[in-house]
């Protein structure tokens, strides 16, 4: 996943090497934009929003497990970039 994400342009993530990982999005809205398109291609994230961060740090968690396939990675890699195009 941290290999796959240098590839995504214009989108940030918070630096962790465990398995919890969090896409920087930025407003409530778009964070729930983001958690519904990504849920809807079958990926199961959830949505952090303000209050419980700070407004403009509204992230999404994506937790990856040792049973994801590298395939199942690179797909919700390709799906991010297509919700941002």
């Amino acid at each position: 996943f941290r290999e796959q994400i240098k590839t995504v342009n214009n989108i940030s993530f918070i630096e962790s090497n465990s398995p919890i990982q969090g896409i920087l999005v930025g407003d409530n809205f778009k964070t729930k934009a983001l958690a519904s398109y990504l849920f809807e291609k079958g990926f199961f994230v959830r949505p952090i929003l303000s209050p419980t961060v700070p407004t403009g740090k509204e992230r999404i968690r994506v937790c990856i497990h040792s049973f994801n396939t590298t395939a199942q990675v690179d797909n919700l890699v390709e799906e991010i970039k297509q919700f941002k195009n």
